[in-house]
């Protein structure tokens, strides 16, 4: 044929009676494959350890972000400071606070009747700012 260069190795090139080559493609693929996914292996290795040296140095674990634990979930019989003591107690150095979220349903409802009221009052003043202008209008229109 008439393929140049690179275009000679292609699957195009392999006539039907050397059907035997299409081995090598598939072993070059292989190939490819199993070194992408060692790149990418070493590089998330690295970044492992980097990331490890980060979160144990004396910077980072001084941070509250660091020390700080979020516990979701929790059932009702657990939810006091002195249960939860008892069931972190494991931690080694200890808990320094608990802090337990309170109940923001009565908020909730508050904040959505507040929303309300915004809306009512910026309707308010829009119709009291296209009346204002009207008569504005009006008063030009006369003169």
């Amino acid at each position: 044929g008439n393929a140049k260069g690179l275009d000679q190795l292609g699957w195009q090139n392999i006539g039907p009676t050397k059907t035997s080559r299409f081995w090598a493609h598939l072993i070059l693929a292989v190939l490819v494959v199993v070194y992408v996914c060692y790149v990418l292996y070493t590089e998330l290795r690295g970044y492992i350890r980097l990331r490890q040296a980060y979160l144990t140095s004396p910077q980072h674990r001084l941070r509250a972000s660091a020390t700080t634990v979020l516990v979701t979930s929790i059932p009702r019989k657990w939810l006091t400071v002195e249960a939860l003591d008892g069931l972190y107690d494991v931690f080694p150095g200890g808990l320094r606070n608990i802090w337990i979220n309170r109940n923001y349903d009565e908020l909730n409802e508050k904040v959505e009747v507040r929303k309300a009221y915004a809306k009512q009052l910026e309707a308010a003043e829009t119709e009291l700012i296209r009346k204002a202008k009207t008569q504005q209008l009006k008063a030009a229109a006369k003169e």
